[in-house]
């Protein structure tokens, strides 16, 4: 249907598989042509609807989209066996419409406006933000002088909301004006320099992500000026309160020179005594009195110094804004930069406004605190006062940049010593023979059981930051459930069920905000009887299909390491998709084995087989994103490679591999990412490795190894030192460990 009207289709051609076997593989498909006649009289933008009605409940919709002569269209949001999408006659100027989709790219990868269908399912609706209105103006493809005007008023209005959400340096500035003789003239200069440091950090920080996006990124960035930016506090805290408090013992020793008492006989010679009091007094202090004896002053001891007051500035408004980063982002992103730039400098400006009166609210209030005696008792020690609230506010910041930098910014912090300080998280049968989650300290040789499930633990992966481990454990019903569990406390909460269903393959996206896993459903419904990949909410426990297709197979899932890509095993190779732009691209693999990605982002290791002489032999390739070419790293037809992982630094990498002239057992072995200088590691005959995990400093490799002279196989946890080869057994009979590192 268009716009709500039925076409009347026209059959114009059937095309079959050329093979059976192509067919089944899902190699080649039966294609039937249709074509319409475009009505008259349609209105642009063009709503097509497409409804596949072919045993509905049964088949497995997935739909492949081409435009061709100029035609674009929105991502369309397809609902089981119906497909929606928007067509606009366009120039390829704009990146929100595309040419070409097909069912399998995520529904995750939901671009931002409302525009957009490609939203998952039954998500609730959200209020939109200061961020969301803005990209919603930028990208607003009706445009006049009129609306331009009205869209810097709103910025403007959402900045200075903006301003009075946490952070943004409001109560420092409060803080120091307060403790500082501070003028109109001070709070307006003081606003206006954390403004423009805000604003400046923004457009450096911008230009820092489009130039180096692929060797850093942002949210890497905006933890360390925020610990840069406390730290500054923290000094300039520091400076204020040993300059405040010898400037206030300064006046208290003044105050009491100042009284100088002695008996002297009356001019007059009549005898009598009087009292003479010689008081001294300093201007730049205005001590005085209130008619009690008491000399005091309202005034700072301390002027204040442009250098305190710039320095105050520039670190309060070092952090840069999230919002006006991604508005600026977005503004390149659809070349719409003046726009992008002036709602900037809109949104800055209401940002200003409150800041500056905020402080004229402060230099005001504290002159007519002044004019109350109760007040003035404490006047003197204001300034130490507001010194130590800037202080302690250094401090705060610093410590909360620096929780931020390890939990929610995932900063590796660095690892340094030998591997006992870790600890080690494993699989591992207990007295009732039932598998559980252990994790061992590997300083005092302890181990501590981490669940208690009666029908055993199937998989787990721990968080990005360690601090957190999602794991899969059977149910009663044969069922499974992922739950999640706290290693600070030992805190244990169900995140979804896995109702009718085998969950598998657990992956945390980079940020930690949620999973990605396989869910094999057992009901007749899974009319492919494959697996299909779902996304779980850390936070909320909320599951959705990854593919509005939720039949749509697929299984090894992987990110890459800034959370731009998605990697995912389909029946025609390894599928990668940008969440970001749309882009997306398919590996060729018969295995579709996970993606193995390189710490940069910038290439894929995977595994596929090579046929020869009859026999297949699995060999290692890598994929250049840049290139979008494979290439065999090391062809050599005598070994098969099992496993592999690149090492933190991506200059090596661990490989399992078998030589085939030995009849049973492997070995890891190192080699270049070219393949080059292949070196074997281990030398175990008679055993298999799995599991292979890098430390951080890459100095260390854990793995498990299997006793292939033991029935039942029994399995061992061991390291091996990178440099020397020196094996160290850890006397765990346990199976996918994962290192926990002390950060």
């Amino acid at each position: 249907a268009l716009n709500g009207s039925s076409l009347n289709l026209k059959l114009e051609q059937v095309t079959f598989p050329s093979a059976q076997d192509a067919f089944q593989a899902g190699q080649e498909f039966v294609t039937i042509h249709f074509s319409s006649l475009w009505p008259d009289g349609t209105q642009s933008p063009y709503e097509l609807v497409l409804h596949n009605g072919v045993e509905e409940q049964k088949s497995l919709n997935w739909y492949y989209v081409r435009s061709e002569h100029g035609i674009e269209f929105t991502s369309p949001l397809q609902k089981n066996s119906e497909l929606t999408l928007r067509i606009f006659k366009g120039n390829g100027s704009d990146p929100l419409l595309i040419t070409s989709w097909d069912s399998s790219m995520p529904s995750l990868s939901a671009l931002p406006g409302d525009e957009q269908g490609m939203e998952l399912a039954s998500q609730p609706v959200q209020q939109n933000t200061s961020q969301d209105m803005l990209l919603d103006l930028i990208r607003r493809r009706e445009f006049s002088v009129s609306f331009h005007a009205f869209a810097l008023a709103i910025s403007l209005v959402l900045g200075a909301l903006h301003a009075l959400t946490p952070g943004h340096g409001k109560t420092v500035v409060a803080a120091y004006l307060v403790g500082s003789r501070g003028t109109t003239w001070h709070a307006v200069v003081l606003g206006t320099v954390v403004t423009l440091t805000h604003t400046g950090s923004v457009l450096i920080l911008g230009l820092v992500t489009l130039l180096a996006s692929r060797y850093i990124l942002p949210t890497t960035l905006i933890p360390v000026l925020e610990i840069i930016s406390g730290l500054l506090i923290i000094g300039l805290g520091l400076y204020l309160f040993r300059g405040r408090y010898r400037s206030w013992r300064a006046g208290d020793k003044m105050e009491s020179k100042g009284r100088n008492y002695s008996l002297q006989p009356a001019p007059s010679g009549a005898g009598k005594m009087i009292r003479v009091a010689n008081v001294e007094t300093t201007k730049a202090l205005s001590l005085h009195h209130h008619g009690d004896g008491r000399l005091h002053s309202h005034d700072v001891p301390e002027a204040i110094t442009w250098r305190s007051l710039i320095a105050l500035g520039v670190s309060g408004g070092l952090v840069p804004c999230p919002d006006a980063i991604a508005i600026l982002l977005v503004a390149i992103a659809i070349q719409r930069i003046l726009l992008g730039l002036s709602l900037i400098i809109s949104f800055s400006l209401g940002l200003a406004l409150v800041l500056i009166v905020i402080g004229l609210l402060m230099v005001h209030g504290s002159r007519l605190f002044n004019r109350f005696d109760r007040f003035s008792r404490f006047a003197p020690f204001m300034p130490i006062v507001s010194a130590a609230v800037v202080l302690t506010l250094g401090i705060g910041l610093t410590y909360n940049a620096y929780v931020r930098a390890r939990g929610e910014f995932e900063m590796p912090l660095g690892v340094t010593g030998d591997f006992v300080e870790a600890q080690v998280l494993y699989l591992a049968e207990d007295e009732n023979k039932v598998t559980q989650l252990f994790v061992a300290n590997l300083q005092d040789g302890t181990s501590e059981r981490l669940t208690e499930t009666s029908n055993g633990v199937t998989d787990y992966s721990p968080a990005p930051h360690q601090s957190r481990i999602a794991y899969i454990l059977n149910t009663d019903e044969l069922e499974n459930e992922i739950w999640m569990i706290e290693l600070a406390d030992g805190e244990t909460r169900k995140l979804t069920d896995c109702e009718n269903s085998v969950c598998s393959s657990l992956v945390w996206a980079p940020d930690g905000s949620g999973l990605v896993y396989e869910s094999m459903n057992l009901d007749a419904s899974n009319v492919t009887g494959l697996a299909t990949l779902w996304w779980v909410n850390a936070s909320t426990g909320e599951n959705k299909p990854l593919f509005q297709e939720a039949q749509l197979p697929g299984a090894n899932p992987r990110w890459a390491p800034d959370g731009r890509w998605l990697s995912f095993a389909t029946s025609d190779g390894i599928r990668l998709y940008n969440l970001e732009t749309g882009e997306n691209h398919v590996i060729k693999s018969i295995l579709g084995t996970a993606a193995n990605w390189s710490p940069d982002g910038g290439s894929i290791l995977y595994r596929d087989v090579l046929i020869r002489d009859n026999q297949f032999i699995t060999q290692l390739f890598v994929y250049e994103l840049s290139s979008r070419a494979a290439y065999n790293i090391n062809p050599d037809m005598r070994f098969e490679n099992i496993l592999a992982a690149w090492s933190p630094d991506g200059k090596q990498i661990a490989v399992v591999r078998r030589d085939l002239s030995v009849t049973r057992g492997d070995q890891i072995w190192l080699m270049q990412p070219d393949g080059g200088d292949p070196d074997m590691l281990t030398s175990d005959p008679a055993s298999l490795h799995g599991s292979l995990n890098w430390s951080p400093d890459g100095k260390y490799l854990l793995y498990d190894l299997y006793d292939l002279d033991s029935l039942p196989l029994e399995s061992s946890l061991q390291v091996v030192e990178v440099n020397s080869g020196e094996v160290t057994d850890l006397n765990i009979a346990g199976y996918n460990p994962h290192w926990v590192w002390p950060f």
